[in-house]
């Protein structure tokens, strides 16, 4: 279906980000088994992957990242999230390889790492780890973290240092 909707978009590969949610991964709850989990790795493994992609003259960092590391109990625990530090590792590792071949770096990822304003089940819905997350997107100089989880539309502006930029987490 992904690859339809991008064909029926005109986008390239390259132009098109999934990262995994926590029904993506965890549907074995339901009696699907590793099926699901072996189907999102081996359908979506290519747009999972960081890339620079030309967005008129800035040449732009999308990392997806796959936040449902930890999710065990469905639905009961699942709705919250967590990076793991594999995910970290790599992380920097990609930092390290693009490190002055980008203008701006957007950050994807579906759980919601700080608490939604206009929510109030946050200790349900906001990543385990989020504020470290978000600790050290900011020391590395992310521009935007787009999230959803909940599409709860709010927006704010995050650092973690005086000497820091801002980054953006919509």
């Amino acid at each position: 279906v992904v690859n339809e909707i991008a064909v029926a978009l005109g986008l390239a590969d390259d132009k098109v980000v999934v990262v995994p949610g926590n029904h993506d991964r965890f549907f074995w709850h339901m009696g699907v088994g590793h099926a699901i989990r072996f189907r999102f790795e081996h359908y979506f493994q290519r747009w999972n992957l960081p890339r620079i992609v030309q967005v008129r003259e800035l040449r732009v960092l999308l990392y997806p990242f796959d936040s449902t590391y930890g999710v065990r109990v469905w639905p009961f625990t699942s709705s919250a999230g967590r990076i793991s530090r594999a995910e970290m590792r790599k992380f920097r590792g990609a930092m390290d390889k693009y490190a002055g071949k980008y203008d701006v770096m957007i950050v994807v990822l579906h759980h919601h790492p700080l608490p939604v304003p206009t929510h109030d089940l946050n200790s349900w819905t906001c990543m385990r780890n989020g504020g470290a997350f978000m600790s050290a997107m900011s020391r590395s100089g992310i521009d935007l973290v787009l999230h959803g989880h909940e599409h709860c539309s709010y927006g704010c502006r995050v650092n973690y240092g005086n000497d820091l930029k801002d980054c953006v987490v919509v």
